[in-house]
């Protein structure tokens, strides 16, 4: 029988550290439609759309000296911690249910195809905001 996919924690992290917490929060949000909780589905996906206004409002309001000091690459590794975490510690009780009755975890070529597109879009969303700022 044909079950469709899950994301693992490793997936989810890697998904959010090529393309940033609002593709973490799409993986998390894709794994509670997979088990049927559309309210925590709806919540994360809101919460990825909010990560995005959130780090476009920090790019803007941080004063371009403290923006040198700062690492480049702070916001993907903390994203990444509180993805990877939540799916492995909050998700996988309920995934582990579901991989026992014949659910597989998606494909790593998947999340990488799926972090690429959302990476253009995202750089598409940076180049138009740029220009309007």
């Amino acid at each position: 029988m044909q079950h469709e996919r899950f994301y693992s924690p490793s997936q989810v992290a890697l998904g959010t550290l090529i393309a940033g917490p609002v593709l973490g929060c799409w993986f998390i949000s894709r794994n509670y439609q997979l088990i049927g909780d559309k309210l925590r589905a709806k919540r994360f996906l809101i919460l990825g759309f909010c990560s995005i206004l959130m780090i476009t409002f920090l790019i803007f309001w941080i004063p371009e000296d403290s923006q040198d000091r700062l690492p480049n690459f702070l916001i993907s590794v903390i994203s990444t911690v509180f993805t990877y975490g939540y799916v492995k510690h909050i998700q996988c009780k309920f995934l582990q249910k579901f991989y026992e009755q014949g659910y597989r975890k998606q494909t790593y070529l998947r999340c990488i195809i799926y972090s690429i597109c959302a990476l253009i879009l995202l750089f598409i969303y940076g180049v138009l905001i740029v220009s309007v700022h």
